[in-house]
């Protein structure tokens, strides 16, 4: 402490009761406090005293470690928290990644399987009047009801007579596909056209 400094605290009632070394400590807990207010939270010596002025001192110290502590917590739970964000980041984007490629996938295997079930029952124009629609692999009722509807479109597109229905690709009639194949004869009968199955085996039969 400057001498104007100590001259002036030594006018305060208190300061003319408390030594030069007792008065540079009020003004070091003074600053310390300070210090805290602003945020600065040092490490703060242990004061070998068991007066008040130490017993002051140390828990200003004590309060100072304590702020330290908690500050260097949060700084860390905040870095955490980034490091998390961080990683959610990345896992959603991989998840998108995944979510396209399924999408496409999908997509793929729409697109193909629609390709295969054009050529499970294709409608080929063999002859004027006629067109024969070939089926392979296995049936299912909703491939019969896509064959129907291709069948009738190319009944009426081109004025077909016969339709034949070739069905020796096919793998085991059930009695359903039996069922569908009679629809197909007869809305194409009700066109005017008239339906040849052909390729029926005897247990099919």
């Amino acid at each position: 402490m400057s001498d104007d400094n100590q001259a002036e605290w030594r006018t305060l009632p208190l300061a003319m009761r408390l030594s030069d070394e007792e008065l540079d400590l009020v003004r070091w807990i003074g600053a310390r406090m300070s210090r805290l207010t602003l945020g600065r939270f040092e490490e703060l010596p242990y004061m070998e005293r068991s007066d008040e002025l130490g017993i002051v001192a140390n828990m200003v110290a004590r309060v100072a470690r304590e702020l330290r502590q908690a500050k260097q917590r949060d700084q860390a739970q905040k870095r955490e928290l980034e490091t998390q964000k961080q990683e959610l980041e990345v896992q959603k984007r991989e998840l998108e990644s995944r979510v396209t490629e399924l999408e496409v996938s999908r997509a793929e295997a729409a697109r193909l399987l629609a390709t295969v079930r054009e050529l499970t029952a294709p409608v080929l124009a063999v002859h004027k009047g006629v067109i024969l629609v070939p089926i392979a692999g296995a049936l299912d009722p909703e491939l019969l009801a896509q064959a129907e509807e291709r069948v009738l479109s190319s009944v009426g597109a081109a004025n077909a007579r016969a339709v034949i229905l070739d069905i020796t690709g096919a793998k085991a009639i059930e009695v359903t596909v039996a069922e569908g194949l009679v629809r197909i004869a007869r809305a194409v009968s009700l066109l005017g056209a008239r339906v040849v199955l052909c390729g029926v085996s005897p247990a099919a039969a």
